[in-house]
């Protein structure tokens, strides 16, 4: 499956899901690849999906927690979970509602891309002695 294509080219699909709200049309590949985009389709719940978040370094300002605790009385049923890697999770968002969610993360420097599959894990950074 990664031979085939990087999960990091899927954003069409995902565009493509998301305008049309058929997350049945998905294969289990595309499932896989847009995991990369920080998009988990979640066989629990049919039809909702998981957003995970980047946080860089655990950090984040009180307005980008504001968006994010909009974004999970919207879209995520009032609640997200904090990961073991300083990252968030935002469960219950269907694929019709990503554009939107991305837009506000973006607005406040917040995103999803590659916080799934391979990526760099979250780095936390030490205070260096001058």
């Amino acid at each position: 499956m990664k031979q085939e294509r990087d999960g990091l080219d899927t954003l069409p699909e995902i565009e493509r899901f998301a305008a049309s709200g058929n997350w049945q049309e998905m294969t289990e590949d595309d499932k896989q690849r847009f995991k990369w985009h920080g998009l988990f389709f979640r066989k629990q719940t049919p039809g909702n999906f998981m957003l995970r978040i980047r946080m860089t370094n655990g950090f984040a300002t009180a307005a980008q927690f504001r968006v994010i605790a909009d974004l999970s009385d919207q879209y995520g049923r009032g609640f997200c979970d904090i990961t073991s890697r300083q990252q968030i999770q935002m469960r219950w968002c269907t694929i019709a509602d990503v554009p939107d969610i991305w837009q506000r993360l973006t607005a406040v420097g917040l995103g999803s891309k590659q916080t799934g599959m391979d990526n760099v894990r979250n780095v936390c950074g030490c205070p260096v002695a001058a």
